[in-house]
C-alpha cells in the first residue's frame, strides 16, 4: 500500500528529496481532489476521501490511471447515466497514485507524464464548463478515433505540468473583487512564478522570451476562461 509520504501530500515532503517538486504537485492535486470530494459528499467525514477513494485505490494494483480512463470513456460513450465529475475525480486520483508507483521504480519521466494526466483530470473535475457539453465532446472524440482503443482518445491535447500550474495560478491569484480585467493582466501577474516552476518541468520547460505569448495561449484554453477573463486580449512577447 502506498503511503501519504510517497504521494507527496502537503507537509509530507523531504526538502532534500530530488523528486520534491513532482511530489509537491501530486500532493496539491490530491488536496484539490479531497476538497472536491468533500463538496460532492458533504455528509461524509473529513477523512472520507482518503478512506473511501485513495486507500482502496492504492491497494488495488489493477487500478491505474489508464484503466480508469478507459472505463471513463467506455461509460460516457455508452451514454449510460454517470456522475461525470466523480468519475473524473477517480481518474485523477488513479494517475496521482501512478506517480508514486513510477517514482518508486525510478521512472521519473513516466511519473511526470502521469502527473500531467492527473492535473488534467483534476481540472476536468473543477471546471465550471457544463458537463453535458464535455460528455458530447468526449463521445465525438471517441467516434472520430479510428483503429485506436478508447483509452488513447484525448478530448484535448495532453497538457504539461507547467500549463496546469499556469491554470492553477490564474485561478488562485484572481483579484477577489473584480477579477481579471483581461488575460494580459493575468499573464503579467503569474509569469514569474510560471517560468520558475517550468525550470523543473521535464515535459515542457518554458523560455522566458516566449513565455508571455505561450502563457496567454494556455490561459485562453482554460475551460473556465470566459468566467475568469473579462476581455479577450492577446499578450505580445
Amino acid at each position: 500500500m502506498l503511503s501519504l509520504h510517497e504521494t507527496g501530500l502537503p507537509g509530507q515532503s523531504n526538502e532534500r528529496d530530488p523528486d520534491i517538486l513532482i511530489k509537491k504537485v501530486s500532493g496539491q492535486t490530491l488536496a484539490d481532489l479531497e476538497t472536491y470530494y468533500a463538496e460532492m459528499k458533504p455528509d461524509k467525514s473529513e477523512d472520507a476521501f482518503i478512506m473511501d477513494v485513495f486507500l482502496p485505490m492504492s491497494d488495488d494494483l489493477m487500478s491505474t490511471g489508464e484503466s480508469r480512463r478507459t472505463e471513463f470513456f467506455a461509460i460516457v460513450a455508452s451514454k449510460a447515466p454517470v456522475d461525470v465529475r466523480f468519475a473524473a475525480l477517480m481518474v485523477s486520483c488513479a494517475f496521482c497514485i501512478d506517480v508514486a508507483r513510477f517514482l518508486h521504480k525510478g521512472k521519473r519521466e513516466l511519473a511526470w507524464q502521469a502527473i500531467s494526466d492527473a492535473q488534467y483530470w483534476c481540472g476536468f473535475t473543477f471546471a465550471s464548463k457544463g458537463f453535458e457539453v464535455i460528455r458530447d465532446e468526449t463521445i465525438l472524440a471517441t467516434r472520430k478515433s479510428t483503429g485506436q482503443n478508447a483509452a488513447n482518445v484525448r478530448v484535448t491535447k495532453k497538457l504539461s505540468p507547467t500549463m496546469h500550474e499556469a491554470f492553477r495560478l490564474a485561478r488562485k491569484m484572481r483579484p477577489a473583487v473584480h477579477g481579471w480585467n483581461s488575460r494580459s493582466q493575468a499573464v503579467h501577474a503569474i509569469i514569474d512564478l510560471v517560468v520558475a516552476f517550468s525550470d523543473q518541468d521535464m515535459l515542457q520547460p518554458l523560455k522566458r522570451t516566449g513565455a508571455p505569448k505561450t502563457i496567454d495561449g494556455w490561459l485562453s484554453q482554460m475551460p473556465d476562461a470566459k468566467d475568469l477573463f473579462t476581455k479577450k486580449t492577446h499578450t505580445k512577447d
